[in-house]
């Protein structure tokens, strides 16, 4: 960070470094939100040594249910295939599409978004119209379409969730930019005769940074879900085991195996509930006068 953004900080009353950590730490809902995610990240990592073997595979008798034998604590599918095993594996796809979507929607957004916010003018104009345009196709049915025509696999499927997800850090981005720019410390940083560039990096991405982590976290979340309705309606890809396939395997017999459909579903469920406490918690610590949604818009 520059000596213009050092000087802001210093005026608005930042604190260190350290005590910011300290402060997201000690936030509860931060607390709740990583432990939980730290829980099924390990059940993640984990998944080769806990259920070693391809989790595709014929592991016993077909629609067990959970408890009725040890060696398949979380039951069997009508397949045969061990339930425990596509939860543990299943996460690990599952996780690894939400972060890198997320991760490459963030990037396009945030370069998109700087550039339209920083110069303004005509470029603003013209980026925020292309932006519009694909505000105005659902995002769901965009992605089934680019999917569908490129052939379900990991990497289309991660391209097509960043490819819908990334105008909306676009506009924050934006909107942070713009407002920064009118800074002092920006304006400081233009007589001293820094480059764009280093205005851009240095000085106003680490003040709009906070409002981008809490909205990034949110879309982790929505990441996780387009995935897994992808997965159920047949688009992920077919080589790996999702918590969305094994919902799409489950729903025929959702009336007397519930379960199917059940176990992985929590997950799910469970998952997006703890990044958005995540969210939550980096919104009132990193960004407590305003919510990221307020900013969005």
């Amino acid at each position: 960070m520059g000596p213009g953004a050092a000087v802001a900080n210093a005026a608005a009353g930042n604190a260190e470094p350290s005590s910011s950590v300290r402060r997201v730490l000690l936030n509860p809902l931060v607390v709740v939100g990583l432990t939980i995610l730290s829980a099924i990240g390990a059940l993640a990592l984990l998944a080769p040594l806990l259920t070693p073997g391809d989790p595709l595979s014929i592991a016993g008798p077909a629609r067990l249910w959970p408890g009725e034998i040890a060696a398949f604590p979380l039951g069997t599918d009508a397949l045969g295939r061990n339930v425990l095993a596509g939860v543990l594996h299943g996460a690990r796809a599952s996780i690894f599409v939400g972060l890198s979507a997320t991760l490459l929607g963030v990037v396009i957004g945030i370069l998109i978004g700087a550039v339209a916010g920083y110069f303004g003018g005509w470029v603003d104009d013209l980026i925020v119209r292309f932006i519009e345009i694909f505000q105005t196709i659902p995002s769901f049915v965009l992605l089934v379409v680019l999917v569908a025509f490129s052939g379900p696999s990991l990497l289309t499927v991660i391209l097509g969730i960043a490819l819908v997800s990334w105008d909306v850090i676009a506009r924050l981005t934006r909107s942070e930019f713009r407002r920064l720019s009118a800074q002092d410390f920006v304006s400081a940083a233009r007589v001293v005769g820094y480059d764009h560039s280093h205005i851009i990096r240095h000085e106003i991405l680490p003040n709009a940074a906070p409002a981008l982590i809490v909205t990034g976290s949110i879309m982790v979340a929505s990441a996780l879900l387009m995935e897994a309705a992808l997965s159920f309606m047949g688009l992920g890809d077919p080589n790996l085991v999702s918590w969305g396939s094994m919902i799409g395997s489950g729903r025929e017999l959702l009336r007397t195996h519930w379960y199917l459909t059940a176990i992985p579903g929590g997950f799910i469920v469970v998952s997006v509930l703890a990044l958005n406490l995540l969210g939550d918690g980096l919104n009132d610590v990193l960004n407590p006068r305003h919510g990221a949604a307020g900013q969005i818009s």
